[in-house]
């Protein structure tokens, strides 16, 4: 089977700094793959360099067998890929329903009539339908997070790329996000899942990713990472396999 998403051997310097080093992946179709590691590792870097919010200095990176390095987010988008931002972003001057118009009325071929339809279907999936006349600014952090995830449905992507989706949301929200991407990637969609909250990476992700200073240190099933040695020391300084329990 060929890999849905491949990367080879991507490098993305900062000035003296290689936020990424000589990082390759392959991403099978419908895989939900956990991308961990230390503050600082070239995490989110990996997700920008994928949408083309960055420049890859070297190497290159294909999405079901056409080039994605060195394309425009808008053009990914239009291939299906989609992305949420760790910092949320969202429209706060306009309703919580236009936020899903932006995206819905890409498709000029699809009425507005529609588009409205399909937006508060999508606002109700994700209990916060009744908020749809309000202002986007009124809502709270993790109600804009789940607005994220309306817009990113709003597009019905292959591809989506989730950077610490759970930060500071409430448990009932984050287990309501937790049901959302289980129904994504039920359907076939492609999702890579950044985020420091362990608990939700082993019980989401059939494989995760480790990423230390720029480079892959593991890339296995959940509980080979979170049992192997080279993973405990990057985040804890320790090799002791008990210490390894909070991963």
């Amino acid at each position: 089977m060929t890999a849905q998403l491949v990367a080879e051997s991507l490098v993305k310097r900062f000035g003296g700094l290689t936020a990424l080093d000589d990082v390759s992946l392959e991403i099978e179709a419908g895989e939900l793959l956990g991308l961990i590691g230390p503050n600082g590792s070239g995490k989110t870097t990996l997700l920008n360099v994928l949408s083309g919010f960055y420049l890859a200095d070297s190497g290159t990176a294909f999405f079901e067998g056409q080039k994605i390095t060195g394309r425009e987010p808008a053009v990914l988008a239009g291939r299906g890929i989609a992305r949420t931002f760790q910092v949320t972003k969202i429209f706060r001057r306009i309703s919580v329903l236009e936020n899903l118009l932006v995206p819905g009325l890409v498709d000029w071929s699809a009425g507005r009539s529609t588009v409205i339809e399909k937006g508060q279907e999508i606002l109700d999936l994700l209990e916060i339908g009744h908020l749809a006349d309000g202002p986007a600014a009124e809502m709270s952090g993790g109600q804009a997070k789940l607005l994220e995830f309306g817009r990113i449905m709003m597009l019905d992507p292959k591809l989506v790329l989730l950077d610490e989706p759970f930060g500071g949301v409430h448990p009932m929200l984050k287990r309501l996000m937790h049901d959302r991407i289980r129904d994504w990637n039920g359907r076939g969609t492609t999702i890579i899942l950044i985020s420091h909250d362990m608990g939700s990476i082993f019980d989401l992700c059939g494989r995760v990713m480790t990423l230390q200073n720029g480079r892959v240190i593991a890339n296995a099933a959940p509980e080979q990472v979170r049992n192997d040695p080279v993973v405990l020391q990057a985040y804890l300084g320790t090799q002791d396999g008990e210490a390894g329990r909070g991963l």
